[in-house]
């Protein structure tokens, strides 16, 4: 699971769209935490670096 930092309104917009699973939804002047499968993990890292947002992986496999 992945957190982001705190957003702005455009960042939280840029993401907002993507087809992943939030379990806590992007929202300007919050954060967000979104679940993807191993295999996107570095698709979605590299789209939150394109818009500038900061995050840290907080659960690296819920599964385990």
């Amino acid at each position: 699971m992945f957190r982001t930092a705190t957003l702005t309104k455009d960042q939280a917009n840029a993401i907002g769209h993507l087809p992943y699973d939030f379990w806590k939804r992007p929202r300007a002047g919050g954060s967000a935490d979104v679940m993807v499968p191993p295999r996107y993990r570095e698709t979605l890292s590299e789209l939150l670096g394109e818009q500038g947002i900061e995050y840290t992986v907080q659960v690296e496999d819920v599964e385990e």
